[in-house]
């Protein structure tokens, strides 16, 4: 079975700018650094990154990307869920946004 869900796709123009309270911030930015321990996997894809993680974390991931998709408009967000694994990408139209996304995914991007 797959399950997918998607946020709204940022358009190239969006500015990079996220809205996000600092305390708020905080929080996300260790909700982020819990994903990239429990990740099998975290590989840099064209404009992003994409994490494979457990499918019994759908629900925590999806809460994540919904919040993060508020704060962070510039970015899009992925989840497809096959069988135990679930694969979370994060990208963006502008590649200004890529110092961000590897930050939140822990790797470098280029």
């Amino acid at each position: 079975m797959t399950t997918q869900s998607k946020s709204t796709r940022a358009r190239a123009n969006t500015p990079i700018v996220c809205t996000i309270s600092v305390d708020d911030g905080r929080e996300q930015l260790l909700e982020w650094a819990d994903l990239q321990t429990r990740a099998s996997k975290v590989v840099a894809i064209n404009s992003g990154a994409r994490l494979t993680l457990p499918a019994s974390m759908f629900d925590q991931v999806q809460d994540l990307m919904k919040r993060e998709a508020l704060c962070c408009t510039f970015l899009n967000f992925d989840i497809t869920v096959q069988e135990e694994d679930m694969t979370f990408e994060v990208t963006a139209p502008n590649p200004d946004a890529l110092p961000v996304i590897s930050a939140l995914a822990g790797i470098p991007i280029q």
